[in-house]
């Protein structure tokens, strides 16, 4: 299909997959940093938290662990 899916040595279905889980935990982050911003003591350290998280997760996949 595409050399990405190669280097990445995962399927077409098994890279949607995460991708799909991945922007759906984004889409969240969206609406966890508007209520953030409203009311700037709620959920201080829940998006940049997540995005370290998930920073660590890319950074271990393009490793290959």
């Amino acid at each position: 299909l595409c050399s990405h899916l190669h280097i990445m040595r995962e399927t077409y279905f098994g890279h949607l997959l995460f991708i799909l889980k991945v922007s759906a935990i984004l889409i969240v982050l969206v609406f966890a940093g508007l209520i953030h911003g409203l009311f700037p003591c709620v959920l201080q350290y829940t998006v940049s938290g997540k995005i370290r998280h998930l920073n660590d997760i890319m950074e271990k996949r393009i490793r290959g662990e």
